[in-house]
């Protein structure tokens, strides 16, 4: 699974076969680009909406519940992790207005400007409390303990599975930790080296507001996405 943000508050999550794009503890699934299965989705998602009742809780709620399906250990407040979780949250929900796309086929002195000018907002960030920005966050990670081995296994194995290059997985990835992060105000969500079935969970237990079935919105669609995902749901394509 790789996991990255984009400027319009949405991470993009893609496995190979599927993408599911995530924003604001919300997913998502987009099946591939295919008319007679973007058919089944839609039929799919139209017949979850007629089912589905609300459901919500609170950003606060669903941390609460996080600490309640594993041992997390909370992350200080300058942790390197932390900083650039509350960096990725501010350059997408807070200055999205002064970012622009790399510069192609122009001049040495329009990139030069562009480069100087994505430092001076990491800059500004970085040397900044979250607190200035009006956000607040939390983050966690997951000690290799026997309660949360099994999240770092299913990582291996989807990295396995994904890459088929065992000789990178021990090194680069597997023993990396496991990384829960929180902000209040924009109800983001998000996780670093692993936890999609955890993630799933949450997505699960944060649930949909009738607004959201009602418009069969991004958070909606995301919930649908993860109840299948923990095989809750009938997947759309087996109809």
């Amino acid at each position: 699974m790789s996991i990255k943000q984009n400027k319009d508050e949405s991470i993009i999550k893609s496995t190979g076969a599927e993408v599911a794009s995530i924003g604001r503890i919300e997913a998502t699934f987009t099946p591939i680009r295919n008319k007679e299965i973007e058919e089944k989705y839609s039929r799919w998602v139209e017949e979850c909406a007629n089912t589905t009742k609300p459901c919500s809780h609170t950003i606060q709620e669903t941390e609460e519940y996080f600490l309640q399906q594993c041992e997390a250990v909370s992350l200080d407040e300058n942790d390197i992790r932390m900083k650039s979780y509350q960096y990725s949250v501010l350059m997408h929900y807070k200055f999205n207005s002064r970012l622009s796309g790399f510069p192609i086929d122009t001049n040495d002195e329009v990139i030069a400007n562009w480069e100087k000018e994505q430092r001076d907002i990491r800059r500004e960030i970085m040397n900044t409390l979250p607190e200035h920005y009006g956000i607040k966050t939390s983050g966690y990670y997951l000690p290799q303990i026997e309660c949360n081995l099994y999240l770092y296994k299913e990582f291996k194995e989807e990295t396995k599975e994904r890459t088929k290059r065992i000789e990178d997985i021990n090194t680069r990835t597997y023993w990396q930790d496991i990384c829960f992060f929180f902000e209040e105000t924009t109800e983001d969500i998000h996780c670093d080296n692993g936890g999609e079935s955890l993630i799933n969970k949450l997505y699960v237990f944060r649930g949909v507001r009738e607004e959201d079935i009602k418009l069969k919105n991004a958070r909606f669609q995301g919930y649908l996405y993860s109840l299948r995902e923990l095989g809750n749901l009938p997947d759309f394509r087996n109809q």
